[in-house]
């Protein structure tokens, strides 16, 4: 749900269908770190390491407030 409202707000035309990609992806089945580490240009190493670890113990949520965390103070 949440990818479908970020490609919905994405003003990245070349982003667009990978966000679509993804979301049909997840949509699929599949894991958002499998679906994720197709694109290891976007999404490092270390983003991944964490999304993955996140899928596997459940706390992908705070997963991704870390690496959102970790973005802004990056982008500083």
């Amino acid at each position: 749900e949440a990818l479908e409202i970020l490609n919905t707000q994405n003003q990245n035309p070349t982003f667009a269908p990978i966000l679509k990609n993804i979301s049909d992806k997840i949509q699929n089945g599949e894991s958002f770190y499998k679906t994720l580490s197709l694109y290891p240009r976007i999404f490092d190493k270390f983003y991944l390491s964490l999304i993955e670890a996140g899928e596997e113990s459940g706390n992908l949520d705070a997963n991704l407030d870390f690496l959102a965390l970790h973005r802004d103070q990056k982008s500083r």
